[in-house]
């Protein structure tokens, strides 16, 4: 390594506060004695999106409403309307637009498996 050349800084993040959800999550994480890692396994993520949800910097995907309900112990209605979503769709458009969308991540990952391989 050369001594005269300056490492790059690692510009932090601004905080961010953590959100009702997060709160709950933590909370729930603490009652059952879990770690963040733990937690994560139970939604099937990594530890350091857990974390994200917890400390607000991000919201669960809506497709994870189910579990984190399940987790916290609210209706997935409670848990939508945490995230700010506003009232839950409840009109067949708009679901089929959410399953349109979802499809398409789901064409785009198929994709990047072909191009990988």
């Amino acid at each position: 390594m050369n001594p005269t050349r300056k490492r790059p800084t690692r510009k932090r993040k601004a905080a961010t506060e953590p959100t009702e959800l997060g709160r709950r999550l933590r909370a729930e994480r603490l009652r059952r004695h879990a770690s963040q890692a733990d937690a994560a396994h139970y939604f099937a993520i990594h530890q350091t999106s857990y974390h994200r949800w917890e400390t607000g910097e991000t919201a669960p995907p809506s497709i994870q409403y189910g579990h984190v309900a399940d987790y916290i112990g609210v209706t997935v209605d409670q848990v939508w309307t945490m995230v700010g979503g506003g009232a839950p769709p409840t009109t067949l458009e708009s679901l089929r637009d959410d399953f349109a969308a979802l499809q398409r991540q789901v064409d785009q990952l198929r994709e990047e498996l072909h191009r990988k391989r």
